[in-house]
């Protein structure tokens, strides 16, 4: 189930909750992922704070990597994937690189990178 992400104060809290969920984050891994501190992380769910728009966006983005994930590999093969070491992110995990600075972008990159593959195998 995709999980949208806006900006405004109802239910942010659960939002960041069911992203962090999905991933298997603690307050601090999203936090990194997301390049805010896990205090800040904590007011979001506490609703005491809201995302910043950059923030609010990368979000997004973390929200998106899980779907395509979903659409390429099917389900369950996808938490599966999103959880086992990877050559292509030096033997990280795409949970355990969106913890690293600039993971979030590189593990967008790297679905791309198989999406495409995906799509055009027939042509070879």
């Amino acid at each position: 189930m995709p999980v949208t992400v806006r900006k405004g104060k109802a239910n942010v809290e659960d939002r960041v909750r069911v992203i962090r969920a999905a991933f298997s984050l603690s307050q601090e891994a999203l936090a990194r992922a997301l390049g805010v501190s896990s205090r800040t992380v904590a007011r979001w769910e506490e609703g005491t704070a809201s995302p910043s728009p950059l923030a609010l966006v990368r979000l997004q983005h973390l929200n998106k990597i899980r779907e395509k994930a979903r659409r390429l590999f099917q389900g369950k093969e996808a938490d599966a994937w999103l959880r086992t070491p990877n050559p292509a992110l030096r033997g990280y995990s795409p949970v355990e690189q969106l913890r690293a600075p600039g993971g979030l972008e590189e593990v967008a990159d790297l679905l791309g990178r198989i999406e495409w593959d995906l799509s055009t195998s027939c042509y070879r």
